[in-house]
């Protein structure tokens, strides 16, 4: 004989609703959780079920090549073809006046007899133009200096050998000379003077000339 359970009726109904409750509270809390309500950087790989996202659950353009495994990357591509020449670029500015025409001068050659010196050995530029270089022909005589002086080149060569030395010369390279240098050069004539007047004095007293 089955007994009847008081109130049988009413738990089961309890029951029910306590079930519905709990899964629908579920179905509304999944359907409210958005992007919003979670916190950054707090969803791993390991919170992701495996094979759950497809191309369909990323935005388009938001993966890069950077982003993917260097096993599925593409290779480099060729090298695309040169592009067109670019314009010309603008002229540069004008480059600095070069010398003009370079000329050489020698000095009137000496002869030095043994033991000799020269004596106002010097080779002059032309009107207008200044010495840029220096040079000289002592043959076996030896050099007490070659010096530029502006517009003319002086030295003094003495011969300490036992024997005449012929043609003793120095050179002057000379070319056109900037806006007023050759003036100003001129217009020191006395003091350049006095400076190789005293040099050639000082070669002369040291070897006793």
């Amino acid at each position: 004989m089955s007994k009847r359970i008081a109130g049988a009726p009413a738990l089961l109904v309890s029951v029910l609703a306590l079930a519905v409750a709990v899964g629908g509270g579920s179905a509304t809390a999944a359907a409210l959780i958005t992007g919003k309500q979670i916190k950054n950087g707090s969803i791993t790989g390991a919170d992701v079920r495996n094979s759950s996202l497809t191309g369909k659950d990323v935005k388009n353009g938001t993966i890069t090549a950077a982003d993917l495994h260097r096993s599925i990357r593409g290779g480099r591509g060729q090298q695309g073809p040169a592009g067109p020449q670019g314009p010309a670029g603008p002229a540069g500015p004008a480059g600095p006046a070069g010398l003009g025409q370079v000329v050489r001068v020698d000095s009137a050659p000496q002869t030095l007899a043994p033991g000799a010196m020269t004596s106002d050995l010097r080779a002059a530029c032309p009107a207008g133009t200044v010495v840029v270089g220096t040079g000289f022909y002592s043959s076996v005589a030896s050099v007490g200096f070659v010096q530029s002086y502006g517009t003319f080149v002086g030295g003094a060569i003495y011969n300490d050998t036992g024997i005449v030395v012929e043609d003793v010369t120095v050179q002057a390279t000379c070319a056109a000379a900037p806006a007023g240098a050759a003036a100003r050069s001129r217009a020191a004539t006395a003091s350049v003077e006095r400076a190789f007047a005293e040099r050639e004095r000082q070669v002369r007293a040291a070897v006793g000339r």
